[in-house]
């Protein structure tokens, strides 16, 4: 029989936090039942012919627009979309731009507006009136609202898991892709090349094919996606990643804008009352066996300075702020290199700015662990300023999709489970004028191995 904790903690005295009451409940003992067994996996490429070379990549949703890449072996016609499964009362979206894309064929880009908020919308190619839906998406909420969304991380490229039919199985609003949405870790500056790791996820894998089309993702790319494993700014194919991730990526405004091709991928959205921040963490890094100090860096100064910025305005406008970090966050000196670990003096600057401004109405996603984890904050405490001790926000993992597990980062609050076929939902229940997050830390078959709860209280952002 499985064994059943539930622990409940008060969160005071750190950072004079407005985080309330938490409950953690862990379901099983730490590793038993995480999904490494070999029986858990289904990681083989699809060679199966029951769907086309069609794809489509729905991202970079608000509450009256979205974003499509979508490609064919023609040129992609323009979209018909409604907010009826039998496109009644149906509007057509031209592509504002198609551009040759290797392996992905003819990728149109679709730019989609004047929807309304927090609904489902259903679309499909403008030239087959006949056909049912190519694929759907929610728009986000406007204002207090409730709403779920999922995150995970680290898939074999291709990998056909059936851990990704079971998280569309929840329903999430959306999902975030927190990095490693392949393993090619490419070491040549070609296009072309991070252009076939597209398509061995978008096209190649059957499940995520549907999974793509189907619910809004939001993506950034750790280390296997961006070059070589734990690689920096300085990867081999930097200039192609870069551009084949604005070409195929529906994502929002860029953190330092679009003009610039050598800038970072760093983006930030919201939903409701809720402000996500996600900086790109490889196109500006140090190389992490570099020497601490000032001139190391993980966001990069210009990224840096934009993420500061962002944290400001969301203390001021929103009610939960969500951090998204590629890797492990909570790390010691000396821990696994390719984590903050390697970064203590950014990681130092970064907490204590957090405390000086009391920004203390935040919580993290991270990946690259191959792990379900979670951390009240209690180990979160890097800087002190003023007897304040903090940053003090809990820190979720979510990983892996499908790879071997693995543990990283700590120490944390509770139980990790190592694995593959893991995700997370992140429940947001928002009355207007607090808000609870629940935290469900899942495995594709067994179902829930974490869960944690925590409370922001309205004496913050009140977008």
């Amino acid at each position: 029989m499985r064994s059943r904790h539930v622990l409940q903690i008060l969160l005071s005295g750190v950072m004079g936090s407005t985080l309330c009451f938490s409950t953690v409940q862990v379901h099983g003992a730490d590793g038993a039942g995480s999904g490494s067994a070999d029986q858990d996996t289904e990681n083989h490429r699809s060679t199966s012919a029951s769907h086309s070379n069609a794809w489509a990549w729905v991202g970079a949703i608000t509450p009256h627009s979205a974003t499509i890449k979508a490609g064919r072996e023609d040129t992609p016609p323009a979209l018909q979309v409604s907010a009826q499964p039998d496109f009644r009362d149906s509007r057509v979206f031209a592509p504002v731009s198609v551009v040759s894309a290797g392996n992905l064929n003819e990728l149109a880009a679709y730019y989609l507006e004047g929807l309304q908020a927090d609904t489902t919308y259903y679309y499909r190619w403008s030239d087959r009136q006949n056909a049912g839906a190519f694929g759907k998406f929610k728009t986000m909420p406007d204002g207090a609202a409730s709403f779920t969304f999922g995150f995970a991380a680290c898939a074999a490229t291709g990998s056909e898991h059936k851990v990704f039919d079971v998280i569309r199985s929840h329903e999430p609003d959306f999902f975030i892709h927190t990095g490693d949405l392949h393993y090619e870790d490419i070491r040549a500056n070609n296009v072309d090349r991070f252009y076939r790791a597209y398509h061995d996820v978008l096209v190649g894998s059957q499940r995520q094919n549907v999974f793509f089309r189907n619910l809004a993702v939001m993506y950034m790319w750790d280390d296997h996606d961006w070059g070589p494993n734990n690689s920096a700014s300085n990867a081999p194919g930097r200039d192609a990643a870069l551009a084949s991730y604005r070409t195929v990526v529906p994502h929002f405004p860029l953190a330092l804008g679009d003009d610039d091709p050598d800038d970072p991928v760093g983006q930030a959205f919201s939903a409701g009352r809720v402000r996500f921040i996600m900086p790109d963490l490889r196109s500006r890094r140090t190389p992490n066996r570099a020497e601490d100090g000032p001139d190391k860096t993980m966001m990069g100064f210009d990224q840096r300075a934009w993420f500061k910025q962002e944290l400001l305005a969301a203390r001021d406008n929103y009610a939960l702020i969500v951090l998204v970090s590629g890797v492990p966050w909570i790390s010691p000196p000396g821990g696994h290199r390719d984590s903050w670990a390697s970064f203590q003096y950014e990681r130092e600057r970064i907490s204590a700015f957090m405390v000086e401004n009391e920004i203390n109405n935040a919580m993290m996603i991270a990946g690259d662990a191959h792990m379900l984890g979670a951390d009240d904050g209690s180990n979160n405490t890097y800087a002190t300023v003023n007897g304040v001790t903090g940053p003090g926000f809990p820190v979720f993992h979510a990983a892996a999709l499908d790879q071997r597990g693995s543990r990283k980062g700590g120490p944390y609050s509770y139980p990790t489970f190592p694995g593959r076929g893991h995700f997370g939902l992140v429940h947001i229940e928002d009355d207007g004028e607090r808000i609870q997050v629940t935290f469900e830390g899942h495995h594709f078959r067994d179902g829930i191995k974490l869960e944690h709860t925590f409370e922001v209280g309205s004496g913050t952002g009140v977008n």
